[in-house]
């Protein structure tokens, strides 16, 4: 018979997918294999074996120049039996040593492995509950969203995702020719067709962007002939380790998006992959009164910054529990949304959910399936109010952290002020700027990947035979659930809590100020030295560029510290993080110290009312009736 010849493009996709592999087990190797190197007792011996007979020579040659003869017989033996002792020594602690920690190599390296695969696994799962627990309209919206994010998108899938998009079969097929011509380098070609779609794309992105910003503009780079980077990763959700850790803190679940446990799984699987998340914060040495002063400004304008996004958050979760206990494609917490428009939103879900309540009372009777409807209803309804109230929490504390805040940059103004005009120096002197990062070492690595394997054994999530996983506490308990994704993601940040301060302000700033690991290119059913490969080269592709943050540095240099940015600052700044020059000039030129913007520091972003009453009698008079007939 004749051998079969393999098609060329199958050949080139096994060698590539080899060579991942081969790069995912290297990266494995270099892992598990830090924690476990020989400590300083077993280097010690080892040489004391290699050097024994080196060192029996030079006794015996010393013995011998020292006291012009030979030494004894005894002492001879002696030396001879330290150097055997010895060496016998090394050898027993070099296997006793190999013996009990190689077993834990290998445990180390399947820890990874698993931890590895079914992260992404699991990413996926828990997107595609939220997707299930979502209106048609909106599933469609999202799933085609999710689409638009991945890298290496061929034709179809981009006119399937704006069909899906606008229900517009013509500019589907339009976004086809232009990623086709796109792919070709036609580029003056691929310009006439944006030229010609110009109007209804225009249309179509002011529609989508009312419900769904970040998707709409996916959408319109799609159909302008750009596409996602690497380099670029893609937008985090906003505040994200806030709600989760504030739902560890409070108990409530309810705090934590589905959306929110998306992010924590990414951020978990590009650490283990090697992300590296650099920041930059002020550090101050001099006076002490001085240094005491600026500590507290900082802790007090982090905790302002923390207590302002925190309204925009507990928004956002109220808006999602609303959206899963009724669908509905008039409400949603897609990112990029206004916390006024989604205070718009949730107001009148709140007027349905309690004319619902009511409702349901006026119909029910003695009936058990109409009580349970009610039951059900009051208790939506309750938990909904719980949520709005802790909206309303958090706008109380912004006007609180406010003036703390505000305090707190008197204060450090009139001591910066007083000590330049006793000492004759500049505070921007003793002002410094420096790098920080978030990452993982590797023993960190080894550590997260135990707990976090075992995480996953006791809640026994596996892969199975066809690459899918499943989650389950017991035999009659096989589907992964909101409550659960939930549970999981808390346990996660706890894991995560011990290797970094996840709870500290200026480390959520500077993990939501960065882009995250695009996962676009991991698909399901990815062996798990692919996973790791490509999880690698995606975390170090991200650019790592600190220019943005530099530039805010400089701005809040002058606002709250009132430290002119001089020529050799701005120099400083563009040399060493590479910020935009004429930038820099510009915020040196029209940026103005804080001291007279307390008013502007004082005000909320919006107004969120206190709870209707017309909630409370609705869940007051549903309660009377469930106890009526009880």
């Amino acid at each position: 018979m004749w051998p079969v010849r393999k098609n060329k493009q199958d050949t080139i996709r096994s060698a590539d997918t080899l060579a991942m592999e081969a790069r995912g087990q290297g990266l494995l190797d270099k892992i598990r294999t830090a924690p476990h190197k020989e400590p300083w007792g077993i280097t010690f011996l080892m040489l004391a074996w290699t050097a024994g007979p080196v060192t029996f020579i030079t006794a015996y040659s010393a013995y011998y120049i020292g006291y012009g003869a030979f030494p004894p017989l005894d002492r001879a033996i002696y030396f001879l039996a330290y150097a055997l002792i010895a060496g016998l020594l090394g050898i027993a602690t070099k296997l006793i040593y190999n013996t009990t920690h190689g077993h834990q190599e290998k445990q180390d390296e399947k820890n990874l492995l698993e931890v590895i695969d079914c992260l992404p696994e699991l990413l996926y799962m828990v997107r595609d509950l939220r997707l299930e627990n979502m209106g048609e309209e909106s599933r469609r919206i999202e799933s085609a969203g999710i689409i638009l994010s991945k890298l290496d998108l061929g034709p179809a899938w981009v006119a399937l995702a704006i069909e899906d998009l606008t229900g517009d079969a013509q500019l589907a097929r339009q976004a086809e020719h232009i990623e086709l011509f796109r792919r070709a380098g036609l580029y003056n070609r691929m310009q006439d067709i944006i030229h010609t779609i110009r109007e209804p794309v225009g249309d179509a992105y002011d529609e989508l962007r009312q419900t769904h910003p970040r998707i709409a503009e996916a959408m319109r780079q799609r159909l302008t002939g750009r596409v996602p980077s690497v380099r670029q990763g893609s937008p985090r959700e906003e505040m994200f380790l806030e709600r989760i850790l504030s739902a560890i803190e409070q108990d409530n679940e309810n705090l934590m998006t589905l959306h929110d446990v998306e992010e924590l799984l990414t951020l978990c699987f590009e650490l283990i992959c090697g992300r590296r998340i650099r920041y930059l914060k002020y550090e101050y040495s001099g006076d002490w009164n001085l240094a005491r002063s600026m500590d507290s400004l900082e802790k007090e304008r982090n905790n302002y910054r923390l207590a302002r996004a925190r309204v925009n958050s507990r928004l956002r979760a109220l808006a999602t529990y609303l959206n899963y206990i009724e669908p509905r494609e008039d409400i949603n917490a897609a990112p990029g949304l206004s916390p006024r428009h989604l205070l718009t939103v949730t107001l009148d879900a709140m007027d349905s959910l309690s004319r619902q309540v009511t409702e349901c009372r006026r119909i029910t009777n003695n009936t058990g399936k109409q009580l349970m409807a009610l039951q059900i209803k009051a208790t939506q309804l309750d938990k909904a109010i719980d949520l709005y109230e802790r909206a309303f929490n958090a706008q109380q504390k912004l006007s609180r952290e406010s003036r703390r805040f505000s305090r707190a940059l008197k204060v450090w103004q009139l001591r910066s002020k007083q000590y330049e005009e006793t000492s004759g120096d500049k505070v921007r002197r003793s002002l410094k700027i420096s790098e920080q990062s978030i990452a993982l070492d590797d023993d960190d690595k080894i550590k997260v990947a135990r707990q976090l394997a075992q995480l996953l054994e006791d809640n026994r999530i596996r892969r199975t035979s066809d690459r899918s996983m499943d989650y389950t506490r017991s035999s009659s308990e096989k589907r992964l659930t909101q409550s659960r994704a939930r549970e999981l993601a808390a346990e996660i940040a706890v894991i995560l809590g011990h290797s970094i301060e996840l709870n500290n302000p200026a480390i959520q700033r500077a993990i939501d100020s960065t882009p995250a690991t695009s996962l676009g290119a991991i698909e399901p059913g990815m062996s798990p030295m692919i996973k790791a490969s490509v999880g690698k080269a995606m975390a170090n592709a991200v650019d790592v560029s600190l220019a943005a943050m530099a530039e805010r540095l400089a701005q809040n240099l002058i606002r709250y510290y009132r430290v002119p940015l001089t020529r050799g600052t701005m120099d400083f700044l563009v040399d060493t993080y590479q910020a935009n020059r004429e930038r820099l000039e510009f915020i040196a030129e029209h940026e103005a110290p804080a001291s007279n913007q307390q008013t502007r520091l004082n005000r909320s972003p919006i107004e969120i009312p206190d709870v209707h009453k017309s909630w409370q009698i609705s869940l007051y008079n549903a309660r009377r009736t469930l106890e009526l007939h009880a």
